[in-house]
């Protein structure tokens, strides 16, 4: 059951990935081809579908706040599921600012078009940094949120399973025990970062050294067993995935803490840049109506 969940989870995680490449790769084209004909000024700012853009791109960017209303608002708690704003939020925050990049057909204009421009781009790069740590927070994009003592049972699970398929158990056991107490050692940010470079590495050498005795001792097993081949092939994939799971596992544990912090340092300026790039806005949209 553990290692059906793993594989699904493993699975949705790719979907996930190829929507998300998909939509990016989707973006990319049509912002390429937009400055292609920009030359042409088939879009002007001020009127007609350039002004639209505008207005449809600014509300976008004011709509990014639904989602931190929806998760901390009371009167907006039986509005729907949060991951469901958490998904408008980060179409929001794309389609707003290709809105706003067509409104001004690709030309930075003035100075103030030029200062909101520059504040919303900062917003957006912004929001893609945080939609990175968040990941390494949460299980998949929309999952919830990892916690070291969810991530330590599926170790202990895995570890369990992994015991149970190699013939040298004790000198397994101490090795993987090892890379958990490594896993779960709390340091400062810069430690964290750095544990988390070097332990990669580790995990990636022992990943390797218990594929080869799993393989061994499955192989000296259905020797003694008289297993089939396709029996063999069978217990030796179904090893290797629990472990794959246990080493997916230790390192999602030591990203934990590293990217935890990250996140909290992100919310701190994120809010800052958001409500700079509003003022900006508004400064604009006054400018522009007024002269």
């Amino acid at each position: 059951m553990g290692a059906t969940t793993t594989e699904r989870q493993g699975w949705g995680a790719v979907f996930s990935g190829l929507i998300t490449l998909s939509f990016a790769a989707a973006v990319v084209v049509v912002l390429y081809l937009g400055w292609r004909v920009s030359g042409e000024r088939h879009i002007i700012a001020e009127e007609g579908t350039g002004y639209t853009l505008g207005i449809v791109g600014a509300s976008l960017m004011v709509a990014l706040l639904l989602y931190p209303l929806r998760k901390n608002a009371r009167f907006m708690r039986h509005l729907g599921p949060v991951s469901y704003w958490f998904r408008l939020h980060m179409l929001f925050g794309v389609a707003g600012p290709v809105c706003i990049i067509f409104h001004a057909n690709f030309n930075l204009g003035s100075l103030n078009s030029q200062v909101a421009l520059f504040c919303m781009i900062l917003v957006a790069c912004s929001g893609l940094i945080g939609r990175y740590f968040y990941t390494k927070i949460h299980f998949g994009l929309y999952g919830h949120k990892a916690t070291l003592v969810e991530l330590r049972e599926r170790l202990e699970k895995s570890e369990n399973q992994i015991l149970t398929s190699v013939a040298n158990q004790q000198q397994i056991q101490q090795l993987l025990d090892q890379l958990v107490e490594r896993s779960l050692s709390v340091s400062t940010l810069g430690g964290g970062i750095w544990r988390m470079l070097t332990t990669d590495r580790a995990i990636s050498r022992r990943q390797r050294l218990l594929k080869k005795e799993i393989k061994r001792s499955i192989k000296a097993v259905a020797a003694k067993q008289g297993w089939s081949r396709p029996e063999q092939r069978q217990r030796r994939r179904e090893s290797i995935r629990e472990t794959t799971a246990f080493f997916h596992t230790a390192r999602k544990v030591v990203q934990l803490n590293v990217f935890e912090r990250l996140f909290a340092l992100w919310h701190l300026f994120h809010l800052p840049f958001f409500l700079m790039m509003v003022v900006a806005g508004i400064v604009h949209i006054v400018a522009v109506h007024m002269y």
